[in-house]
Protein backbone atom coordinates (compact mmCIF):
# COMPACT_ATOMS: atom_id res chain seq x y z
CA UNK A 1 0.00 0.00 0.00
CA UNK A 2 1.39 3.21 -1.29
CA UNK A 3 1.56 6.31 1.96
CA UNK A 4 1.10 9.40 1.74
CA UNK A 5 2.95 11.20 4.85
CA UNK A 6 1.22 14.52 6.18
CA UNK A 7 3.07 16.39 8.93
CA UNK A 8 1.11 18.46 10.69
CA UNK A 9 2.86 19.12 13.99
CA UNK A 10 6.11 18.47 15.27
CA UNK A 11 6.35 15.12 17.76
CA UNK A 12 8.75 16.78 20.33
CA UNK A 13 10.19 13.49 22.56
CA UNK A 14 11.71 14.57 26.11
CA UNK A 15 14.30 12.74 27.67
CA UNK A 16 13.15 12.59 31.21
CA UNK A 17 12.19 15.96 32.37
CA UNK A 18 8.75 17.24 30.34
CA UNK A 19 8.67 20.19 28.41
CA UNK A 20 12.40 19.95 27.90
CA UNK A 21 13.87 19.49 24.06
CA UNK A 22 16.66 19.94 21.85
CA UNK A 23 16.46 22.83 19.18
CA UNK A 24 18.45 20.61 16.92
CA UNK A 25 15.85 17.65 17.88
CA UNK A 26 12.63 19.75 16.14
CA UNK A 27 14.74 20.81 13.25
CA UNK A 28 15.55 17.44 12.21
CA UNK A 29 11.70 15.91 12.44
CA UNK A 30 10.04 15.88 8.89
CA UNK A 31 13.16 16.46 6.72
CA UNK A 32 14.81 14.18 4.59
CA UNK A 33 17.22 11.30 5.08
CA UNK A 34 18.98 9.16 2.84
CA UNK A 35 18.22 5.42 3.62
CA UNK A 36 15.06 3.81 5.30
CA UNK A 37 15.75 2.34 8.59
CA UNK A 38 18.08 4.06 9.88
CA UNK A 39 18.11 5.63 12.93
CA UNK A 40 19.89 8.69 14.52
CA UNK A 41 19.65 9.40 18.30
CA UNK A 42 19.74 13.60 18.79
CA UNK A 43 19.82 14.94 22.12
CA UNK A 44 18.31 11.24 23.64
CA UNK A 45 15.66 11.68 20.89
CA UNK A 46 15.82 8.79 18.73
CA UNK A 47 14.45 9.08 15.03
CA UNK A 48 14.23 6.85 12.66
CA UNK A 49 14.07 7.14 8.76
CA UNK A 50 10.75 6.27 7.39
CA UNK A 51 10.29 5.76 3.62
CA UNK A 52 6.62 7.15 2.33
CA UNK A 53 5.60 7.68 -0.66
CA UNK A 54 6.83 10.83 -1.32
CA UNK A 55 10.31 9.56 -0.35
CA UNK A 56 12.19 8.93 3.10
CA UNK A 57 12.03 11.43 5.84
CA UNK A 58 13.26 11.56 9.53
CA UNK A 59 10.57 10.76 12.17
CA UNK A 60 10.61 10.59 15.77
CA UNK A 61 9.28 7.81 17.83
CA UNK A 62 5.92 9.26 18.26
CA UNK A 63 2.99 6.80 16.95
CA UNK A 64 1.23 7.89 14.12
CA UNK A 65 -2.31 7.77 13.49
CA UNK A 66 -3.87 6.26 9.73
CA UNK A 67 -7.14 7.54 7.95
CA UNK A 68 -7.95 5.86 4.61
CA UNK A 69 -8.21 8.92 1.89
CA UNK A 70 -9.36 7.91 -1.50
CA UNK A 71 -8.42 4.35 -1.81
CA UNK A 72 -4.63 4.74 -0.24
CA UNK A 73 -3.41 5.73 3.30
CA UNK A 74 -2.77 8.89 4.65
CA UNK A 75 -0.02 8.78 7.66
CA UNK A 76 -0.39 11.65 10.37
CA UNK A 77 1.68 12.12 13.01
CA UNK A 78 0.18 13.68 16.04
CA UNK A 79 1.04 16.75 18.10
CA UNK A 80 2.27 15.12 21.30
CA UNK A 81 4.41 15.16 24.00
CA UNK A 82 5.71 12.10 25.09
CA UNK A 83 7.92 11.27 27.60
CA UNK A 84 10.75 8.96 26.97
CA UNK A 85 12.67 6.63 29.31
CA UNK A 86 16.46 7.68 29.78
CA UNK A 87 17.20 4.89 32.41
CA UNK A 88 19.33 1.98 31.62
CA UNK A 89 16.47 -0.54 32.83
CA UNK A 90 13.63 -1.10 34.75
CA UNK A 91 13.30 -1.45 38.65
CA UNK A 92 10.74 -3.85 37.79
CA UNK A 93 8.05 -5.43 35.44
CA UNK A 94 5.15 -2.78 36.90
CA UNK A 95 6.49 -0.25 34.56
CA UNK A 96 5.79 -2.08 31.66
CA UNK A 97 3.10 -0.55 29.87
CA UNK A 98 -0.44 -2.44 29.10
CA UNK A 99 -0.81 -2.11 25.77
CA UNK A 100 -1.10 -5.34 24.30
CA UNK A 101 -3.72 -5.91 22.03
CA UNK A 102 -4.03 -9.19 20.99
CA UNK A 103 -2.12 -12.51 20.77
CA UNK A 104 -0.34 -12.23 18.17
CA UNK A 105 -2.85 -13.71 15.76
CA UNK A 106 -6.51 -13.90 15.24
CA UNK A 107 -7.52 -15.66 18.36
CA UNK A 108 -11.72 -15.52 19.15
CA UNK A 109 -13.97 -17.51 21.33
CA UNK A 110 -14.36 -21.08 20.15
CA UNK A 111 -17.27 -21.71 17.07
CA UNK A 112 -18.61 -25.30 17.21
CA UNK A 113 -19.97 -24.25 13.89
CA UNK A 114 -16.47 -24.05 12.56
CA UNK A 115 -14.34 -25.80 14.71
CA UNK A 116 -11.82 -23.09 14.69
CA UNK A 117 -11.46 -20.27 17.56
CA UNK A 118 -10.54 -17.58 15.70
CA UNK A 119 -7.55 -18.77 12.82
CA UNK A 120 -7.02 -21.62 15.83
CA UNK A 121 -7.95 -24.84 14.33
CA UNK A 122 -9.09 -27.34 17.25
CA UNK A 123 -12.08 -29.86 15.79
CA UNK A 124 -10.27 -32.60 13.79
CA UNK A 125 -6.47 -31.62 15.40
CA UNK A 126 -4.60 -34.59 16.10
CA UNK A 127 -1.28 -34.36 18.63
CA UNK A 128 1.65 -35.59 17.67
CA UNK A 129 2.89 -39.11 19.55
CA UNK A 130 5.77 -40.58 20.68
CA UNK A 131 7.43 -43.99 22.01
CA UNK A 132 10.56 -44.54 23.52
CA UNK A 133 12.09 -43.96 26.97
CA UNK A 134 11.35 -39.99 26.98
CA UNK A 135 7.58 -40.89 25.53
CA UNK A 136 5.84 -39.51 28.35
CA UNK A 137 7.51 -36.39 28.47
CA UNK A 138 7.54 -35.80 25.02
CA UNK A 139 3.75 -36.84 25.02
CA UNK A 140 2.51 -34.36 27.64
CA UNK A 141 4.35 -31.31 26.12
CA UNK A 142 2.68 -32.36 22.32
CA UNK A 143 -0.97 -32.26 24.11
CA UNK A 144 -0.72 -28.59 24.58
CA UNK A 145 -2.37 -26.62 21.46
CA UNK A 146 -1.61 -23.24 23.46
CA UNK A 147 1.46 -24.41 25.28
CA UNK A 148 2.42 -21.82 28.33
CA UNK A 149 5.72 -23.63 28.36
CA UNK A 150 4.94 -25.06 31.68
CA UNK A 151 6.91 -27.91 31.13
CA UNK A 152 10.45 -25.94 30.55
CA UNK A 153 11.49 -24.03 33.63
CA UNK A 154 14.12 -21.33 34.59
CA UNK A 155 15.22 -21.85 38.30
CA UNK A 156 12.60 -24.02 38.95
CA UNK A 157 9.59 -21.58 38.08
CA UNK A 158 7.66 -22.04 34.93
CA UNK A 159 8.45 -19.77 32.01
CA UNK A 160 5.94 -17.05 31.25
CA UNK A 161 5.99 -17.31 26.99
CA UNK A 162 3.14 -19.03 25.18
CA UNK A 163 3.54 -20.91 22.08
CA UNK A 164 0.46 -21.15 19.84
CA UNK A 165 0.31 -24.29 17.44
CA UNK A 166 -1.55 -23.17 14.13
CA UNK A 167 -2.35 -23.81 10.19
CA UNK A 168 0.23 -23.44 8.34
CA UNK A 169 0.51 -19.69 7.04
CA UNK A 170 -1.48 -18.29 9.50
CA UNK A 171 -0.44 -14.90 9.68
CA UNK A 172 1.20 -13.13 12.93
CA UNK A 173 0.56 -9.78 13.76
CA UNK A 174 2.00 -6.91 15.65
CA UNK A 175 0.68 -7.25 19.20
CA UNK A 176 1.10 -3.55 20.37
CA UNK A 177 1.51 -0.12 18.27
CA UNK A 178 4.84 0.42 18.21
CA UNK A 179 8.36 0.18 15.68
CA UNK A 180 10.46 -2.54 15.20
CA UNK A 181 13.52 -3.20 16.96
CA UNK A 182 14.76 -6.12 15.62
CA UNK A 183 14.35 -8.81 12.76
CA UNK A 184 16.89 -11.33 13.88
CA UNK A 185 17.31 -14.90 12.81
CA UNK A 186 17.15 -17.70 15.09
CA UNK A 187 18.81 -20.79 15.91
CA UNK A 188 15.82 -23.37 14.44
CA UNK A 189 16.21 -21.00 10.94
CA UNK A 190 13.09 -19.08 11.32
CA UNK A 191 12.73 -15.13 12.86
CA UNK A 192 11.96 -13.23 15.81
CA UNK A 193 9.86 -9.69 15.52
CA UNK A 194 10.47 -7.60 18.11
CA UNK A 195 8.89 -4.28 18.95
CA UNK A 196 9.35 -1.53 20.95
CA UNK A 197 6.74 0.59 22.53
CA UNK A 198 6.22 4.13 22.20
CA UNK A 199 6.90 4.81 26.02
CA UNK A 200 11.05 2.62 25.50
CA UNK A 201 11.79 3.35 22.34
CA UNK A 202 13.88 1.15 19.70
CA UNK A 203 17.50 2.82 20.28
CA UNK A 204 19.82 0.94 17.81
CA UNK A 205 18.39 -2.27 17.80
CA UNK A 206 17.72 -2.16 21.48
CA UNK A 207 14.52 -1.53 23.97
CA UNK A 208 14.39 -1.37 27.43
CA UNK A 209 10.88 -3.60 26.78
CA UNK A 210 10.65 -5.71 23.56
CA UNK A 211 7.33 -7.22 23.14
CA UNK A 212 8.24 -10.93 20.58
CA UNK A 213 6.96 -12.54 18.28
CA UNK A 214 9.50 -15.67 18.27
CA UNK A 215 9.34 -18.36 15.57
CA UNK A 216 8.48 -16.96 12.65
CA UNK A 217 8.87 -16.85 8.78
CA UNK A 218 8.75 -14.82 5.53
CA UNK A 219 8.43 -11.67 7.65
CA UNK A 220 7.17 -8.49 5.71
CA UNK A 221 8.53 -5.86 7.82
CA UNK A 222 11.79 -3.87 8.44
CA UNK A 223 13.10 -2.51 11.50
CA UNK A 224 12.64 1.05 12.17
CA UNK A 225 9.21 0.46 10.51
CA UNK A 226 6.41 1.58 12.56
CA UNK A 227 3.25 -0.60 12.57
CA UNK A 228 -0.10 -0.84 14.18
CA UNK A 229 -1.91 -3.24 16.70
CA UNK A 230 -2.62 -6.09 14.01
CA UNK A 231 -0.79 -5.22 11.47
CA UNK A 232 0.72 -8.56 9.73
CA UNK A 233 4.39 -8.77 10.66
CA UNK A 234 5.15 -12.60 9.55
CA UNK A 235 3.55 -16.24 9.26
CA UNK A 236 3.68 -18.36 11.80
CA UNK A 237 7.23 -21.20 11.51
CA UNK A 238 7.00 -24.20 10.16
CA UNK A 239 10.40 -25.33 11.65
CA UNK A 240 9.10 -28.35 13.92
CA UNK A 241 8.63 -31.36 11.61
CA UNK A 242 6.37 -33.30 14.26
CA UNK A 243 3.75 -30.55 14.42
CA UNK A 244 4.44 -29.48 10.32
CA UNK A 245 3.17 -33.39 9.72
CA UNK A 246 -0.09 -32.53 11.09
CA UNK A 247 -0.58 -29.53 8.93
CA UNK A 248 0.51 -26.78 12.29
CA UNK A 249 2.83 -24.20 12.95
CA UNK A 250 3.67 -21.94 15.79
CA UNK A 251 4.46 -18.72 16.92
CA UNK A 252 5.14 -17.90 20.57
CA UNK A 253 4.69 -14.88 22.02
CA UNK A 254 6.65 -13.11 25.18
CA UNK A 255 8.00 -9.65 27.04
CA UNK A 256 11.61 -9.44 27.21
CA UNK A 257 12.87 -6.16 29.25
CA UNK A 258 16.61 -5.27 31.03
CA UNK A 259 15.67 -5.03 34.66
CA UNK A 260 18.07 -2.69 37.21
CA UNK A 261 21.44 -4.51 39.07
CA UNK A 262 20.90 -7.08 36.71
CA UNK A 263 23.37 -8.05 33.55
CA UNK A 264 20.61 -10.51 31.96
CA UNK A 265 17.01 -9.90 29.93
CA UNK A 266 14.45 -11.05 31.58
CA UNK A 267 10.76 -12.37 30.78
CA UNK A 268 7.27 -11.13 31.90
CA UNK A 269 3.64 -12.65 31.17
CA UNK A 270 2.15 -11.49 28.44
CA UNK A 271 -1.49 -11.59 29.55
CA UNK A 272 -0.42 -9.41 32.57
CA UNK A 273 0.47 -6.40 30.09
CA UNK A 274 -2.95 -6.89 28.58
CA UNK A 275 -4.92 -3.44 27.18
CA UNK A 276 -7.43 -2.88 30.06
CA UNK A 277 -10.46 -2.24 27.05
CA UNK A 278 -9.23 -5.30 25.14
CA UNK A 279 -8.57 -7.69 28.49
CA UNK A 280 -12.07 -9.11 28.82
CA UNK A 281 -12.59 -9.92 25.25
CA UNK A 282 -8.87 -11.39 25.44
CA UNK A 283 -8.81 -13.64 27.97
CA UNK A 284 -12.66 -14.85 27.48
CA UNK A 285 -10.95 -16.23 24.11
CA UNK A 286 -8.01 -17.75 25.92
CA UNK A 287 -10.11 -19.99 28.14
CA UNK A 288 -12.88 -20.49 25.32
CA UNK A 289 -10.15 -21.86 23.09
CA UNK A 290 -8.31 -24.12 26.28
CA UNK A 291 -11.62 -25.57 26.72
CA UNK A 292 -12.55 -26.44 23.63
CA UNK A 293 -9.01 -27.93 23.23
CA UNK A 294 -9.70 -30.11 26.16
CA UNK A 295 -13.29 -31.13 25.30
CA UNK A 296 -11.46 -32.19 21.74
CA UNK A 297 -8.97 -34.20 23.53
CA UNK A 298 -11.92 -35.54 26.19
CA UNK A 299 -9.34 -34.86 28.93
CA UNK A 300 -10.27 -31.88 31.19
CA UNK A 301 -6.19 -32.03 32.74
CA UNK A 302 -4.80 -30.94 30.14
CA UNK A 303 -4.79 -27.10 31.09
CA UNK A 304 -4.33 -26.79 34.96
CA UNK A 305 -6.07 -23.62 35.14
CA UNK A 306 -6.58 -23.29 38.53
CA UNK A 307 -3.29 -22.73 38.98
CA UNK A 308 -2.73 -19.84 36.33
CA UNK A 309 -3.30 -16.57 38.00
CA UNK A 310 -4.68 -15.29 34.41
CA UNK A 311 -5.55 -17.23 31.22
CA UNK A 312 -1.87 -18.59 29.15
CA UNK A 313 0.68 -18.13 32.36
CA UNK A 314 1.19 -20.47 35.28
CA UNK A 315 3.72 -17.53 36.91
CA UNK A 316 3.24 -13.23 36.78
CA UNK A 317 6.49 -13.17 38.27
CA UNK A 318 9.54 -11.76 36.44
CA UNK A 319 11.52 -14.84 35.13
CA UNK A 320 15.20 -14.75 33.39
CA UNK A 321 15.12 -15.03 30.10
Amino acid sequence: MRLRATVVALVLLVAGVPNVASARAVEIEGTKCAKAGQKRLVKKTPFVCTKTAKGSFWFSSGTPSRTAVGGSTTTTVQSTTTTVQSATSLTSQAEIPSIIQNWGFNLAPYSASTGYAGDMKIRGVVPPTFGGENAARDNAQYRLLIDSIALQTVLGKASPQISFWLPLETKVVSMITGTVCKVEKLYSGDFTVMIASQKFPCVNGQSLVSFEHEHVINPVVTVGQRVTAGDVLATVSDYNPHWKAKGLGVVEIGILFSKKNSNQAWHACVSSFLDPARKSAMVQAMESAMAAWESELSDPTVFDERAMPIAGCYTTEEIPA
